[in-house]
């Protein structure tokens, strides 16, 4: 969304559960590039963003010709979650659903051959035809959903006429000469009456419309007939070509606030009694005459119901008033959007959680927090008597409590995990690093609805530890043997262990789709002799891993001021220069992406580094991206290396900026 990733589309699509979504792969390209990788036999959902000057992207559910019938009603709920999903991190979403390539890349392509994924040349005269059959499927479902349409319009406006008459029968309001009303809307909205507008008022029954007057001019003449002291409803026509018309409850300013209040609920039977003749029916509530005019007006007297000349200062002044106060209905009405549209967003979110079936409450608390903490603390620092600590879930799986510790190991802790619960343990197996392991364990005997209920803690542990032990490396597991990282002994199936044998069988199997989904991210499917395929991505290596680490070196002792670091295609960083005066780096640098490695400045740590990201000249998106990616893993090669703790990167597009980021 943000255009900091090294892709601009990724592809989701089921693996081995088909109840579940799992990443298959990603690409730079545009469409040409998905249109490639759509499958013929499988239902898969694409995320693109062609745009790279917005957040908008594009969302696109493919089903190919072979899926069956019922893998497709199978997969039909799923759309909406899977829109939900992402629309929560994607605010800015369009949704398709597309089955012809042709229509994913906007145009008609010959030779389309979906099974294969083949696009252009040669395509036998069977997938032209199925093109033919599946674009003539598409014609006669678009046509049935307009039959729909027009049959669901018809119905609404059945449905004002009801509503119409049942507010009727409840005396809420009745109108005088309904039938010859209704002749005569008619004829104004099929152009065939003497008049354009007409006007309905109350008369000596304060519930009971009847028919005012007609005319054959436009607003203005409308305008001059609206009286000041009473609420009429006004119905203009004023596109001759077209049966569309205007619908207007005109209130006066004399209007008593009683008399106001009393005809509020009248509104919707009007609305649904015109709307009944005239479906295509725009519909307003007006008090200005300026408004209904649709410009500023002077010397509006609502009360004569005459416009223009002579108006007194205190009309104008109530139009002043009446202004600000519509101005501040307008802005409330305003701030009632923003705050649905936040209550949307929320639920948007809610709905994406709720579909894993977890509690919408993610975190989980710890009894004795502080003394966890410490514990913790004196782990990684080496100062304990032990080497692992255990942590077990209270009845109710809301909070976690230290259950033991112990050294001895992996071996030492299997013997404690629990076979109807979840474990959580922390563990140093290297005495000399500051790095420890935080482990999920499984017990193979918990039953799945509490497993989901508690699936959302995960994240939460991994912060609470990683306050403590920022370098933590995470596992989770569902058995012994694979915790202790060998692979499970035959054993004697009794009755009790069949159950657990059956569902360790079902974890492993989940267990290789995840790694083949794994691979499939890093290996793209092969291509023909003639298609051109890119470069496998790697990350960023060094040149000389000993002469940057000396380097570096050189400068937290003060013996050198700067180096200059470059990078080639293969995404080798290389040294190009280094120096201990401003200048020199000045005239080294040249246009394109470079990284200079400088001390902080002198109110930051004594062994704090700052990397500078060059960015001179004209720079692609792309490059720009990938720079960002790799100054980062700069700074994390510093850290792992335990060179310092301190580094930061900072940007510079121009030569002449270095100055204020270089330290004299």
């Amino acid at each position: 969304r943000d255009g900091e990733s090294d892709f601009t589309w990724l592809m989701l699509g089921y693996g081995d559960d088909p109840k579940t979504l799992e990443l298959m792969t990603t690409g730079e390209g545009g469409r040409e590039e998905v249109a490639e990788k759509l499958p013929g036999d499988k239902v898969v959902y694409v995320v693109l963003k062609e745009d790279e000057s917005s957040q908008r992207c594009l969302l696109v559910k493919w089903m190919g010709r072979e899926v069956p019938r019922m893998r497709r009603a199978a997969v039909g709920p799923h759309w909406a979650a899977v829109q939900d999903f992402v629309r929560a991190s994607v605010p800015q979403l369009d949704a398709k659903q597309l089955e012809l390539k042709s229509e994913f890349l906007g145009r008609a392509v010959e030779g389309e051959d979906a099974g294969s994924g083949v696009i252009g040349g040669g395509g036998a005269s069977g997938a032209s035809q199925d093109d033919e059959a599946m674009e003539a499927r598409l014609r006669a479902e678009k046509e049935a959903a307009a039959r729909r349409e027009a049959a669901r319009k018809a119905k609404e406006a059945g449905g004002a006429s009801q509503r119409h008459e049942a507010l009727t029968k409840a005396k809420l309001v009745s109108i005088t000469g309904e039938e010859d009303l209704k002749e005569q809307l008619l004829a104004l909205r099929d152009g065939e009456s003497d008049f354009t507008w007409l006007m309905l008022g109350y008369g000596d029954d304060p519930k009971t419309l009847e028919l005012m007057t007609t005319g054959e001019g436009g607003r203005e003449e409308v305008a001059e007939k609206l009286p000041g002291d009473k609420v009429v409803y006004v119905v203009l026509k004023e596109d001759e070509s077209s049966q569309r018309c205007l619908l207007v409850k005109w209130m006066g300013r004399e209007v008593p606030r009683m008399r106001r209040a009393a005809v509020g609920p009248h509104w919707a039977a009007v609305q649904d009694f015109v709307r009944a003749s005239v479906p295509q029916l725009d519909a307003k509530q007006l008090e200005l005459k300026s408004e209904f005019l649709g410009r500023a007006v002077e010397g509006e007297d609502a009360g004569s119901g005459v416009i223009g000349g002579g108006g007194a200062s205190g009309a104008s002044q109530d139009d002043e008033a009446m202004e600000a106060r519509l101005r501040a209905e307008k802005q409330a009405q305003a701030d009632r959007a923003h705050a649905k549209l936040q209550r949307e967003r929320r639920a948007t979110m809610n709905r994406r959680m709720s579909f894993s079936g977890a509690d919408l409450n993610l975190g989980v608390s710890f009894d004795d927090e502080q003394d966890i903490k410490e514990q913790l603390v004196a782990l990684r620092d080496g100062d304990a008597d032990y080497d692992w600590i255990l942590l077990l879930y209270t009845e109710g799986l809301k909070s976690l409590k230290f259950s033991c510790s112990g050294n001895g190991g992996r071996v030492d802790v299997s013997s404690k995990l629990p076979m109807d619960s979840i474990a959580y343990v922390i563990m140093k197996e290297n005495p000399d690093a500051p790095a420890c392991l935080l482990a999920k364990c499984i017990g193979g005997q918990m039953p799945r609805m509490k497993r989901a209920s508690v699936g959302q803690h995960w994240a939460s542990i991994q912060d609470f530890v990683r306050g403590c032990i920022p370098k933590l490396e995470v596992l989770q597991v569902e058995s012994i043997p694979e915790f202790l990282g060998k692979d499970e002994e035959p054993a004697k199936q009794t009755p009790e262990s069949q159950a657990t044998s059956a569902a360790d069988q079902r974890r492993a199997k989940m267990l290789e789709a995840k790694k083949r989904a794994e691979s499939k991210r890093s290996l793209l499917p092969d291509k023909d002799s003639k298609s051109s395929s890119k470069p496998a991505k790697k990350g960023l290596e060094f040149e000389d891993e000993a002469q940057f680490v000396s380097h570096i070196s050189s400068i937290l002792a003060g013996e050198e001021k700067w180096i200059l670091l470059e990078t080639n295609e293969g995404s080798i960083l290389k040294l190009k220069a280094s120096g201990g005066d401003l200048q020199s780096l000045i005239d080294s640098a040249g246009d394109g992406v470079a990284f200079v490695v400088v001390k902080g400045h002198s109110d930051s740590s004594a062994s704090s580094l700052k990397i500078i990201k060059l960015l001179i000249g004209s720079v692609p998106a792309l490059k720009k991206v990938a720079a960002g990616s790799h100054a980062n893993q700069i700074v994390s090669f510093i850290k792992e290396k335990e060179i310092t703790d301190s580094a930061s990167v900072v940007a510079c597009s121009k030569v002449e900026d270095l100055s204020s980021e270089f330290t004299e």
